[in-house]
């Protein structure tokens, strides 16, 4: 729409300025004339105003302005070159901002910086892979001569992982049974019970066989018995893998069961003449720790087994280090009988360990109740020679060792409520804290730490008590143990907090197996060495019967509570309450046992002068 006419404006006509007022301005507009007012033309552009004081280029030192700057110094704007598709965009001020790159060069550079990436980090993974694996070999080695400076010397550290790994075997056996119970449950319909009764026949079948088998641990070769036990064990595992159902698989652990009876007495025999008597609470600590570290293997590697392949494949999985092993036990050498054939220990080289050695006492326990004069228990004397005694007056004369009848009895109670624990420990965990079965299984070889460190830690400070004259010291530290577990298991319990139970099932594990080396140290100090078979045996007899009865009845009682309480996690809670009063009734039996240990020791000790083995007399009386 065109403005109107300004009457202020020249007329192009005349060619004349226009009316001019004074001064030669141009008259105002007044009201009353014609036309309006007049609108004026929009503002003019104008650039903002230069800011304050000289421009930074024309600054001096002396902060003067130094002028315009010459032509060559002027600043210049770089142009694009012809045929650039990049375009200037502006930012919100209306100034030249980035510039957009082409969608092409864009997904170009990152391209390249993905690929960089990559390389990087695949480079950085290599690395710490590298690093980790060096640090793991450094850590493993320094480990291993750890170990072997302990038990005193790379062949006795053989001998002592060798019997360890004969007892992880029947321990992986039970953690495979226990981790692989809900595909058996499944695949032959069965009950917690008859779950239980897989693990009762192998026991029951080992209390059966172990008297004669501990009659033949006195007499024959204990190396050859031992690997010729294990091969079997191998082949019963694959036996159970292929059988076809629940009788078949029950009957094939009957024969399990025998064969597993062996270990008992022959490692108790070999341990007793391989070591010395100062020191079997430690080197019986690292045997027994075996048991545990198998079944935490055999949970772990059941589980993770289960969770891809059939259960089946378990039982074949574990057959295979068992018969690996029979190589490892058969090269062993069989010592003498008596202690004549002991292993030296090797002292550490370097003044590290020269500056750290001490002087040690290595009295037996034997030596120190003779030297101190304290009077034999009567009743715990043998009047014939122990080598020759029939089977029947062996076993009378055994039970007539008061101490030697509470270890027994004690360790029978402790093994019964270990047995249940192992069997159904995962179960219970994951109905109380609401976990997979696949993740428990993971979960609980964790558990065994606690067991191992209860196992080293109890045998040594079993043998430093008995150093410091505390004769009843292994007795002492047995009976903590077995009374320490009924004060922290009702903790988990009554806890619904997986973190806050996990601690506290670690100290129960390390409470159960605290007594345990020093308490079979204890037997041997007891029992003529002659009779050390024929006597794990008749413990054994006991132990195994526990371990028989417990799985059965744990499921048993499981069963019947749960169904009761329409709960079954319930059903376990309540088992496990009721099942700590044997435990706490075996830590009762151990401290009333502390006043007939030293007599009994005293008694073992002069059977042992009255009828010295006759090639150790031989021996002694030289050429």
């Amino acid at each position: 729409m065109p403005y109107p006419p300004d009457p202020q404006a020249p007329d192009p006509q005349d060619g004349s300025g226009g009316d001019s007022g004074p001064g030669g301005q141009a008259p105002r507009w007044r009201p009353g004339q014609g036309g309006g007012p007049p609108i004026p033309p929009p503002p003019m552009w104008r650039p903002p105003p230069p800011p304050a004081g000289p421009p930074p280029h024309q600054q001096g030192p002396d902060d003067t302005t130094r002028g315009p700057l010459p032509p060559d110094e002027q600043p210049t704007t770089a142009q694009p070159p012809p045929g650039d598709e990049r375009t200037e965009r502006l930012d919100l001020n209306g100034q030249p901002g980035d510039e957009e790159e082409p969608p092409t060069e864009k997904r170009g550079r990152f391209a390249r910086g993905a690929h960089k990436a990559v390389r990087l980090g695949g480079k950085g993974l290599h690395a710490g892979a590298v690093v980790t694996a060096r640090l793991t070999k450094k850590a493993g080695v320094a480990a291993d001569r750890k170990v072997t400076d302990m038990v005193g010397g790379p062949e006795r550290k053989r001998v002592i992982v060798v019997l360890a790994g004969v007892l992880a075997l029947a321990g992986a056996d039970i953690g495979a049974i226990g981790a692989a119970s809900q595909s058996l449950r499944t695949d032959f319909g069965l009950s917690n019970g008859q779950i239980g009764s897989l693990v009762s026949v192998v026991a029951l079948a080992g209390g059966l066989a172990t008297i004669p088998l501990g009659m033949l641990t006195d007499r024959i070769n204990r190396v050859r018995m031992l690997a010729i036990s294990v091969v079997l064990w191998g082949l019963g595992m694959l036996g159970c893998a292929f059988a076809p159902d629940y009788w078949s698989l029950l009957l094939i652990r009957v024969g399990l069961g025998v064969v597993v009876a062996v270990a008992g007495p022959a490692i108790a025999s070999l341990a007793g003449d391989f070591f010395f008597p100062h020191e079997r609470g430690k080197v019986l600590g690292f045997i027994l720790a075996g048991e545990f570290i198998g079944t935490g293997i055999g949970y772990a590697v059941a589980g993770l087994v289960t969770a891809v392949f059939p259960w089946r494949a378990v039982f074949v999985v574990f057959a295979i280090p068992g018969l690996l092993l029979t190589i490892a036990v058969w090269r062993i050498r069989e010592p003498k009988r008596g202690g004549q054939d002991r292993m030296e220990p090797v002292e550490p080289d370097g003044p590290k360990h020269r500056a750290k050695k001490r002087e040690v006492d290595e009295r037996s326990v034997h030596e120190r109740v003779r030297d101190a004069g304290i009077t034999p228990t009567r009743a715990a004397l043998l009047d014939e020679d122990p080598a020759k005694v029939p089977i029947h007056r062996a076993i009378k004369y055994l039970l007539k060792i008061p101490s030697n009848v509470a270890l027994v009895v004690s360790s029978a109670l402790g093994y019964f409520f270990f047995a249940g624990l192992k069997l159904y420990a995962t179960r219970f965990i994951g109905l109380q804290f609401d976990l997979a079965n696949a993740v428990v299984s993971v979960i609980f070889p964790l558990l065994g730490v606690g067991a191992i460190l209860g196992m080293l830690f109890g045998g040594r400070i079993g043998d430093w008590l008995v150093s410091k004259g505390k004769f009843s010291g292994r007795m002492v530290v047995g009976a903590s143990g077995y009374l320490l577990v009924p004060l922290l298991l009702p903790i988990v319990l009554i806890s619904q907090s997986f973190l806050l139970a996990f601690p506290v099932l670690i100290l129960v594990s390390a409470g159960l197996a605290w007594p345990n080396p020093a308490l079979d140290a204890a037997r041997l100090d007891v029992v003529e060495n002659r009779l050390w078979g024929r006597a794990e045996s008749l413990r054994t007899v006991l132990k195994t019967g526990a371990e028989a009865l417990a799985p059965w009845l744990f499921g048993f009682l499981v069963d019947v509570i749960g169904d009761a309480a329409g709960a079954e996690a319930l059903g376990f809670r309540w088992t496990f309450a009721i099942m700590l009063l044997p435990l706490l009734a075996s830590g009762i039996v151990l401290l009333r046992a502390r006043k007939h240990y030293v007599g009994d020791v005293a008694a073992a000790a002069l059977t042992e002068e009255r009828f010295v083995d006759p090639e150790r007399q031989q021996q002694a009386a030289g050429p």
